[in-house]
């Protein structure tokens, strides 16, 4: 019974666990917050992404093993931490998450993370870098803490564009990454990421271009290869900027700092295994070439981009006198913001109203796409057949095949029934004099009765006839 029980106890001892564990929740701005994925008795083959935590930037991840012997058996744990560091102070949720191990699925019930002021240092922390438990509790000196060394990195700033030369009006997108070599070690944190942000964008802004921003609210890791070699990029951030002259553009060298964690050269029992330090990365000067669009009347006007056009019409066939909607739609890429409405022939046989627009862009990969619509109400006074292409027309220039290009419409609108011409004629208010002229009699009226006015003309007369005569005299 006995060996039975030793027996059972060996073996749950050496059962497969994994498990998620989560740090504590009540951190200070400048300590990190960390989710450990343990493994007892356990391999690991394989794992998903660690979860993304709001207001937090991750901070590179570690590992850990111990081994210990049970009743002569062995168990074995091992840790796999990943770090975040808190951008700001407040409460931050972390909502439910899960991770794959090994094929199957380990959940956790997230967390409500507080973060207060910076923690100061007290003068003798036994966790403070250099020094151990071990090394305070058996009064190691200062000179017999543990060396650290700095490890070589390939990581570097890049501030790359996608296009080197456009034209005037022509959208080109800038991107701003750290790069981490996917074989390096990771020893890199982001440091004051918020403040260190702000000062790039105020130093990338071009003051001749128009700027729609891609908005990258958290940093993440994404996998990229660059020459055949993979690397983890963080965007920190992207825009498209649309030039609005033909001056170059040109973007300053940028630095950004980063947190560099230096290797324990030998570890005591305790001691941690990793020291801060920082180190800023720069990167090069970039210029964009601007040219000038080709000779044309309404260049000024003209949108740039890659566009084509939708249209839809509510109704193929109305009555004459009766209205029908238009919805002209440019589809693209360029400067959505930037479009016009198209040019209108007005006639006596279609009467067009002014329209209705509305705009919706999507920032995709590296460009902008869009729509701006013009919605149009438009009533045909006389019976026949209306090609729309001889009323609208919208002119670009295309920065793919460097030639300007209309848009015109495709639909045709049938109206029947009887001319409404001069309806429409009298559908116009003349005002008020031709109110008058109907409401008036065309009767001529005898001035026998507007005797003061006949005094009145009589005695301008008199007086007129009497300076004559008093001038005449005078000579």
């Amino acid at each position: 019974m006995l060996i039975n029980f030793f027996l059972l106890f060996c073996g749950l001892a050496s059962a497969q666990e994994i498990a998620i564990e989560l740090g504590t929740n009540q951190l200070a701005l400048n300590e990190p917050f960390t989710i450990s994925l343990v493994l007892r008795n356990a391999e690991l083959e394989s794992y998903s992404a660690f979860p993304d935590v709001p207001g937090f930037d991750r901070a590179g991840t570690s590992t850990s093993s111990s081994t210990q012997w049970v009743n002569g058996r062995m168990s074995r744990e091992m840790r796999l931490v990943q770090s975040y560091l808190p951008r700001e102070q407040g409460s931050f949720r972390l909502r439910p998450f899960r991770i794959k191990v090994n094929g199957e699925y380990v959940d956790s019930d997230g967390t409500t993370l507080t973060v207060g002021p910076p923690r100061q240092p007290n003068a003798r922390q036994p966790n403070r870098p250099g020094r151990s438990l071990f090394d305070d509790l058996f009064g190691v000196e200062e000179d017999e803490t543990i060396d650290y060394r700095e490890v070589e990195d390939n990581a570097f700033l890049g501030v790359t564009v996608d296009k080197k030369e456009v034209f005037v009006g022509e959208g080109f997108t800038i991107t701003v990454a750290f790069y981490i070599p996917e074989k390096d070690p990771q020893v890199f944190a982001f440091y004051d990421l918020n403040n260190q942000l702000t000062k790039i964008i105020q130093q990338l802004k071009p003051e001749n271009c128009w700027e729609e921003n891609f908005q990258i609210y958290e940093v993440k890791r994404q996998d990229v290869v660059m020459e055949g070699e993979r690397y983890g990029q963080y965007k920190l951030y992207q825009a498209r900027y649309y030039p609005l002259n033909v001056e170059p553009v040109k973007f300053p060298g940028l630095e950004l700092q980063m947190i560099k964690y230096k290797l324990a050269q030998r570890r005591s029992f305790f001691g941690p295994s990793r020291q801060e330090s920082y180190k800023t990365f720069s990167s090069q000067p970039l210029e964009v070439r601007v040219k000038d669009l080709p000779p044309h009347p309404l260049k000024e006007q003209l949108a740039v981009g890659d566009y084509q056009l939708k249209e839809t019409v509510s109704s193929k066939e109305v009555q004459t006198g009766e209205s029908f909607s238009y919805n002209m739609s440019i589809v693209g890429q360029g400067n959505i913001a930037a479009i016009t409405a198209p040019q209108v022939e007005q006639s006596r046989n279609l009467t067009i109203y002014e329209p209705n627009e509305s705009i919706n862009t999507r920032k995709t990969g590296n460009t902008v796409i869009g729509v701006k619509q013009f919605s149009y109400y438009a009533i045909p006074n006389e019976p026949g057949e209306y090609a729309l292409r001889d009323y609208f027309r919208w002119i670009y220039f295309n920065p793919r095949t460097a030639r300007y290009d209309t848009l015109r419409p495709t639909v045709r609108v049938a109206a029947i029934g009887a001319s409404r011409k001069n309806e429409s004629i009298m559908a116009t208010d003349p005002g008020a004099f031709y109110d008058k002229m109907n409401a008036t009699s065309n009767d001529l009226d005898s001035l026998t009765g507007l005797s003061s006015l006949r005094w009145l003309v009589n005695g301008l007369i008199f007086l007129m006839f009497a300076v004559v005569v008093y001038l005449l005299v005078r000579k």
